[in-house]
């Protein structure tokens, strides 16, 4: 049996699965790159040295690292070891 849920379907899905028309957002892992290093020149601003010291693995991490990894029981543990 399928029970339809209280309140009825968001407009959000109901935009995006019936007028094809998708939220306007933008993946988070997208910008990660960009935030890092604007929070490591306000820091070379502020402080004189980097906060963040260069690595040649940091490209390949960023582009590994994304939201639908914490699909998974372990998948938060990893993302945040691989950002951190």
């Amino acid at each position: 049996h399928n029970v339809t849920p209280d309140g009825g379907v968001s407009a959000e899905l109901f935009a995006a699965q019936m007028e094809v028309r998708p939220a306007a957002t933008v993946a988070p892992e997208s910008e990660l790159s960009v935030a890092l290093d604007e929070i490591d020149t306000a820091f070379k601003a502020k402080y004189g040295l980097p906060l963040l010291r260069a690595d040649k693995a940091v490209p390949t991490l960023l582009r590994r690292a994304h939201r639908f990894q914490v699909a998974e029981a372990d998948g938060l543990l990893e993302l945040s070891k691989e950002v951190t």
